[in-house]
């Protein structure tokens, strides 16, 4: 294996783009922490925190008691977010020994738990792009975070009270779980976002879980043709992942990312722009994570010669 990319500790190799760049690559955690540390950077990490699929699956292991589990929340300071999002795997129901691997499905699961104005706050809301493959899954991480993060009043033999199943767009295959999971917490996280000011408002007595449950149902609503969006959110994560490791690898000519994923046929946009004026570069690789400076003097300092 060939490491294409090392992005904050989300490390990708060529057979992890393999998977995203394969219409039916079923993604794998290496796929989905690097997406979600790209959206990390895109919101307030003192407000929203994208939790690591290996941390949350050791998280499922090894953190058993109310000292483990507090423990591991004051480690990552995650009392004090106001949203944190989980992928869920369906290795993480009762029984089920994760550290054996993998799993056959990812959903996610968006805890907000503090909101000014608003007491006992603590709730989970499932979004599952296979309704109720992973039901259970998500029950027992919503059960090991009992009185951790979620409402405090609430038995541990009503655990399932703690989970919100929303109403998502539905896969209609085996494989793109994954894709839609990263969907999920993108549009859902933009919508707690936004959201956070204008319900502060909301009274203790109101109904704040169905308030949420429908802002964050509406915020997938613009997803119509799966098959579409799916396939779209796959080339936008290659085409981040390209524009990284090129930016990265500032001191070779891309050799080490072609050598890497050579065996597809993914780079006929970069190599267009390599062979291309530094106008159809600076046209074809715009963006607003990589300011027009940064684009000028990488083409001017690697790409004349």
């Amino acid at each position: 294996m060939v490491m294409v990319l090392n992005y904050n500790d989300a490390c990708l190799y060529d057979s992890d783009v393999a998977l995203i760049q394969n219409p039916r690559g079923w993604l794998n955690s290496s796929c989905i922490h690097f997406q979600l540390m790209r959206l990390q950077s895109s919101f307030d990490a003192n407000r929203i925190h994208f939790m690591d699929p290996s941390a949350l699956s050791f998280f499922i292991q090894y953190c058993k008691d109310s000292d483990d589990i507090a423990d591991f929340c004051n480690g990552l300071d995650l009392k004090s977010k106001t949203a944190i999002a989980l992928p869920i795997n369906s290795a993480f129901a009762p029984g089920i020994d994760c550290a054996a691997g993998g799993g056959n499905h990812w959903s996610l699961l968006v805890i907000i738990q503090k909101m000014e104005g608003v007491k006992n706050m603590g709730h989970a809301f499932h979004l599952d792009s296979a309704q109720g493959m992973n039901t259970t899954a998500a029950q027992n991480v919503a059960k090991r975070f009992h009185g951790a993060l979620l409402e405090q009043h609430h038995s541990v033999e009503a655990y399932e009270a703690l989970v919100t199943e929303c109403r998502i767009p539905q896969q209609n295959n085996g494989y793109d779980c994954g894709v839609f999971t990263l969907i999920a917490a993108d549009l859902s996280a933009q919508a707690v976002f936004d959201h956070l000011i204008k319900c502060n408002d909301i009274r203790v007595e109101d109904d704040w879980i169905r308030i949420w449950k429908k802002i964050i149902e509406n915020s997938i609503e613009r997803v119509t043709n799966v098959s579409d969006c799916a396939t779209l959110k796959r080339k936008q994560i290659v085409d981040d992942i390209v524009m990284l490791a090129s930016l990265k690898n500032v001191d070779t000519d891309f050799s080490t990312i072609i050598i890497a994923m050579k065996q597809h046929a993914y780079l006929g946009n970069l190599k267009s722009c390599l062979r291309g004026d530094k106008k159809s570069f600076m046209t074809e690789m715009e963006s607003p994570l990589y300011p027009e400076n940064n684009l000028s003097t990488y083409y001017d300092s690697h790409l004349v010669k």
